[in-house]
C-alpha cells in the first residue's frame, strides 16, 4: 500500500494565499473559457506549490483533492466549534436559576 505524502506547512499557506487571491479556481466562472482559465490556474499552482523545497510533488488534480478536503475538514471543524458552543450556552441556561 502507498503511503500518502503530506503537503508542508509552506505548501498549505502558498495553497491558501493563492485562493484567496484568485478566488475558490474549483468553481470557475461558467463557460468554456471559465474552464480553461480554471484548469490554466491549477496549472499555474502546482507548479508553485512543487517548486517549494521540502514539500511533496503532486500533479494539479492531486491538488485539487487536497483543497477540497481541507475544506471538508476545515467545515467539519467549524460545526464541531458551533455546536460545542451551543452546548455550552444550553448548560449555562439549565445551570443558571431563573432571576424574577
Amino acid at each position: 500500500m502507498e503511503s500518502r505524502a503530506r503537503a508542508s506547512g509552506a505548501q498549505f499557506s502558498t495553497l491558501l494565499e493563492f485562493m484567496e487571491s484568485h478566488g475558490d479556481i474549483t468553481k470557475p466562472q461558467p463557460g468554456a473559457q471559465g474552464r480553461l482559465r480554471a484548469d490554466r490556474l491549477w496549472q499555474q499552482l502546482a507548479n508553485a506549490l512543487n517548486s517549494i523545497g521540502g514539500g511533496v510533488q503532486k500533479t494539479p488534480d492531486k491538488w485539487k483533492k487536497v483543497w477540497a478536503d481541507w475544506k471538508s475538514k476545515t467545515k467539519e471543524r467549524q460545526l464541531q466549534y458551533v455546536a460545542m458552543q451551543v452546548v455550552l450556552v444550553v448548560v449555562q441556561i439549565v445551570d443558571c436559576p431563573l432571576q424574577v
